[in-house]
Formats: C-alpha cells, sequence, structure tokens
C-alpha cells in the first residue's frame, strides 16, 4: 500500500463518524421516499383540503382566519408552501422529514453530553435508531404528521435544561408549543424543575408565550386577532367526543360501546382530568419524599410526566405517545436494564398506527393492559434504580 492509499483511509477513519452520518441520512430518506406515495386519510381528507383552502384564500393572506384545526404556527407553513407552489403532499411529507433528522441530532447531542468517552459513543447509536425507527419514519414519510416538529423541539428544550441553558429550553418548548397543543404535557416537568430543582428564575417562564407570539408574526400581520392566535387550541381541547382514539390507555381497560361515546366522554372527561392531576402530584410527592435526583434522574421524570398524561387524560390518540416513545429510545440507551420496555411501547404504537392507516379492528383491552403495566414499570425503575426486570421474574417464579 502507497503513501497516498494510507493518508486517505487514514483520513477516511478520522472521520468515521462524519462519513457514517451522512451514509446514514442517505439511506433513510431513501427509505422515506418509498413511502411519499402514499396517501393516508388523514393526507386525503384533511392536510390536502387545507392546502386548498389557503390556496384559494391567497397563500399568506389566508392566514387571517383559521384553516383547519392545526395551529397558526403550522397553518403559517402550509401558507408559504402555497405560496412557493409546493405540491401538497411532497411539502407536508419534507418538512416533517426534515425534522426527523432534528429530533435525531437533538436526541444525539442529549447522548454525546455524557462524559464517559465509552458511553459518548452511543450518541451514534440513538441517531440511527431514530432516523430508522418505523414509527417515525411511517408517522412522517407515510402518514404526513408534524409529530417529529414539536417532538423535535421538545427534544431540544430538554437538552438545554441538561446544559443549563434555561432560557433557550423555554424557547424551545415555546416553539413546540407553537405547533402542537400536545406539547403541554411537558408543562409538568418544567415547573417541578422550578419547584424542585431551584435553577432557574420563574421569568423564564414568560419566554414560551413570547415565542409563540413571535412564531405567529405572519398571520398577525395578514389580519389575525388575538382569538384566532388561541382558537386552535380551544376547539382541540373542545374536539374531545371519544373516552380514547386508537390510543391504549388506561381507559381502553373498560369496554365502552362506540354507540355511546358522547354519553362516555360527557361523564367521564373532567373525573379524568382531576385524576391525572392527582397522578402528577403523587408523583411529585414520592419523588420529593424519597430525594430522587433531578440531575440523574430528569429524562426518567420527563417521560413519565407525559406518559401521565397521555395514559390517564381523556380523547389521546395514538400519535400523542410519539415524544414519550422518543425518549424511553434515549432512556434504554442510558439505563439499558428499560430496553424491553422501550421497545413493548414501540411495538404498541405500531399497532395503533396500522390500525390508523389501513383499519381494521383490534382489541384494545389486552393493549391497554400491556401499556398500564410498562407505565408502572417506569415509575418501579425511576423509585429503585437497582430494580430488574429478570429479579422481578425470579422472585414470581
Amino acid at each position: 500500500m502507497n503513501k497516498i492509499e494510507n493518508k486517505l483511509l487514514d483520513s477516511i477513519i478520522k472521520r468515521i463518524n462524519i462519513i457514517y452520518i451522512v451514509i446514514a441520512i442517505l439511506v433513510s430518506f431513501a427509505l422515506r421516499y418509498l413511502f411519499f406515495p402514499f396517501i393516508s386519510s388523514d393526507m386525503e381528507g384533511f392536510l390536502i383540503g387545507w392546502y386548498g383552502q389557503l390556496q384559494q384564500l391567497g397563500g399568506m393572506k389566508g392566514l387571517a382566519v383559521q384553516v383547519g384545526n392545526y395551529s397558526v404556527a403550522y397553518q403559517t407553513f402550509i401558507a408559504i408552501m402555497t405560496e412557493l407552489s409546493i405540491p401538497a403532499v411532497i411539502g407536508y411529507k419534507v418538512f416533517s422529514c426534515i425534522f426527523d433528522y432534528v429530533l435525531a441530532l437533538g436526541v444525539y447531542f442529549i447522548l454525546k453530553k455524557d462524559t464517559n468517552p465509552a458511553v459518548s459513543k452511543n450518541a451514534l447509536i440513538g441517531f440511527t435508531l431514530i432516523i430508522f425507527s418505523p414509527l417515525v419514519f411511517i408517522n412522517s414519510a407515510m402518514w404526513g404528521q408534524c409529530d417529529s416538529i414539536y417532538t423535535s423541539f421538545l427534544v431540544l428544550s430538554y437538552l438545554m435544561y441538561t446544559k443549563k441553558k434555561y432560557p433557550l429550553c423555554f424557547v424551545f418548548f415555546g416553539l413546540s408549543f407553537a405547533f402542537k397543543l400536545q406539547a403541554i404535557f411537558a408543562l409538568p416537568f418544567l415547573l417541578f424543575a422550578y419547584l424542585y430543582d431551584r435553577k432557574f428564575t420563574v421569568l423564564n417562564f414568560l419566554l414560551t408565550p413570547i415565542t409563540m407570539i413571535a412564531v405567529c408574526i405572519p398571520a398577525y400581520i395578514n389580519g389575525r386577532g388575538f382569538k384566532g392566535f388561541i382558537s386552535p387550541y380551544y376547539y382541540q381541547t373542545e374536539s374531545c367526543d371519544k373516552v380514547f382514539f386508537n390510543y391504549p390507555s388506561f381507559w381502553s381497560l373498560f369496554p365502552f360501546s362506540p354507540d355511546r361515546a358522547i354519553d362516555y366522554i360527557s361523564a367521564i372527561k373532567y373525573p379524568a382530568i382531576i385524576l391525572t392531576f392527582v397522578i402528577l402530584l403523587t408523583l411529585m410527592f414520592v419523588i420529593i419524599k424519597k430525594n430522587i435526583s433531578m440531575e440523574t434522574n430528569s429524562l426518567n421524570i420527563l417521560m413519565l410526566f407525559i406518559y401521565t398524561c397521555v395514559e390517564f387524560l381523556p380523547g389521546m390518540h395514538e400519535r400523542y405517545a410519539f415524544p414519550i416513545e422518543i425518549l424511553s429510545i434515549i432512556l434504554a440507551i442510558k439505563n439499558k436494564k428499560t430496553i424491553p420496555l422501550a421497545i413493548a411501547l414501540n411495538v404498541l404504537s405500531f399497532i395503533t398506527y396500522g390500525v390508523s392507516l389501513y383499519g381494521g379492528t383490534v382489541n384494545y383491552i389486552p393493549l391497554g393492559i400491556a401499556n398500564f403495566i410498562v407505565y408502572l414499570m417506569y415509575i418501579v425503575f425511576l423509585i429503585n434504580p437497582g430494580f430488574t426486570l429478570k429479579q422481578s421474574a425470579s422472585k414470581q417464579a
């Protein structure tokens, strides 16, 4: 082997991480591209129609009124697509796919933050698992949904929290909230961190609404009023007419009749919200009494608080668990004891994704039981870090 070959190979080895990431991105995007022709019922029945309405209203001028039930920030993106004459399906899917990679980079830097060089190599594993996760590319490239967008900002918000860059933490949280209401499920974590960790001022919370307002400036310029800014969130909270929507939550354990969905939700809605609030307070109480460190357990706590909201609140869709599944992957890499739980979570959602995209029926009671057990196990791992699933199995035997 001559000197030129040696230098070339040395150069490749020195940059092997970058080369790996570039190849992984190219292959994963090719995989996503294969799903672009698929048109989901949501795409056909809602997203394409919203694009057409904004196009008829004059693109950016259409921001003066509410089109669809997504946030003003997302509606602004649709308006920009119409102004640039980007085809609706391609625009929706490419935009979401871009944030798949933002999400993966957020996960990469969270894992790279570990000081142990041997552990920090797990950052590449995390990056790879995210961009090749079936739930991630099905959600964006096949379904054309926006969950990777708001979850990316949630992950970046958490990254800034770990780096103690608290103003940026709340700015990213504001961006997440600006794109989707379900970002609010992370708010209990920030409130608890303020109370328990005491590392930042309450004034940081003001950065979230300021960010949300700033993102909506194009809509204000085109005549959108404040009521129009909050109307999508109000509509989403009021449009809940079922106890659960294809997500195996705690409420899927009860054999509700679909014919009486409205009756059930009217009776359960507010008690379910109160129950969720009580469970969150109980978890906070246990964390404080057991003196569980936020420094080493913040990821577990964030995931568990979001999980509690999705598990016990009424009207939950399968996609609302998307941030939990992403956080479960990060946690599984940091704590290998939780790998079986992460696999179970992602498999459960994979089943419900299939039902939503292809139709058919599924018995939600066993799925709900499995999901509830996984939820309880994450609580056990938080309270007792030394616990192992093998230990539990041996005791039962």
